[in-house]
């Protein structure tokens, strides 16, 4: 059942002007539709006047009619492939020559070189050299990942500094932006626009050494010090006082929620190794 209510259109006198807007009848159907768009979706490909069979969407994410063919590449390679959208990422512990000559072979639009890099990861990595159709392939120190920046170290050492100053900036924007700092507001402001920043995707890069986690930290010691009231006030006794947890405290507890993840088999994590498979 739906409530109809009537707008006008053009003009109040003429009843023909009315129309019947339904209020919940619309978000009825934009739920139907949402859940249309990411549930029960299946999809298959034509080349060369050939349909595929029809195979299940396992992504919630849809970008582009390309998608169709890159999604087998977890099947033809025998490197580890890993898909999101458009993006395509092959890494193997040994060499992954023969998987860039299959992708070229298979591929009938052809890849753009220019934007194929190469990433070497491990400090005895032998760093072997690619090429896609003779041209060798650009080698790179770092590689911005989904919004991770990933070194061949795994340190995160810029990625720690680009979390903080893009968190710092945002702080600045709120105390420049907001005039009424106090004990219920921040809370709120800081973990919506600020504490995201440093914490997407920590379980990967959280801070290992001892400065970029004071670092880090001193971003919501900032924040805390926007309230008047609490400006002489120990960092400590500032966040019981919001019922904020320290960063560090989050960190960890959200290591240890993804070491459950993985002894329970939520998650399942391949382990590389220097022999051969």
């Amino acid at each position: 059942m739906g409530h109809s209510t009537p707008i006008h259109k053009g003009g109040k006198i003429t009843p023909g002007n009315y129309r019947p807007i339904s209020l919940t009848a619309v978000i009825g159907k934009l739920k139907e539709w949402i859940r249309n768009v990411l549930f029960d979706r299946k999809w298959r490909v034509l080349v060369n006047g050939k349909l595929s069979s029809w195979a299940e969407v396992l992504s919630r994410i849809h970008q582009g009619s390309v998608l169709g063919g890159t999604y087998h590449l977890r099947e033809m390679v025998a490197s580890t492939a890993k898909i999101l959208t458009d993006d395509a990422k092959l890494f193997h512990n040994i060499t992954l020559e023969e998987d860039l000559d299959m992708l070229i072979n298979w591929s009938e639009l052809g890849f753009n070189e220019g934007k194929c890099k190469v990433l070497h990861l491990g400090l005895r990595n032998p760093k072997h050299d690619y090429h896609m159709k003779g041209v060798p392939l650009a080698v790179t120190t770092e590689e911005n990942d989904l919004g991770v920046i990933i070194d061949e170290v795994l340190k995160f050492h810029k990625h720690v500094a680009a979390a903080v100053k893009k968190s710092s900036r945002m702080l600045c924007l709120i105390r420049a932006t907001f005039t009424y700092l106090v004990e219920v507001t921040v809370p709120r402001l800081f973990t919506i626009l600020v504490r995201c920043h440093l914490e997407y995707g920590n379980v990967i890069w959280s801070p290992r050494f001892k400065m970029e986690s004071v670092e880090v930290e001193k971003v919501q010691r900032r924040a805390t010090k926007l309230i008047q009231n609490l400006r002489h006030l120990p960092y400590k006794v500032c966040l019981r006082t919001l019922k904020l947890p320290s960063l560090n405290y989050r960190g960890r507890r959200g290591d240890m929620i993804q070491i459950y993840k993985i002894i329970a088999i939520f998650q399942q994590i391949r382990i590389f190794t220097d022999k051969k498979p």
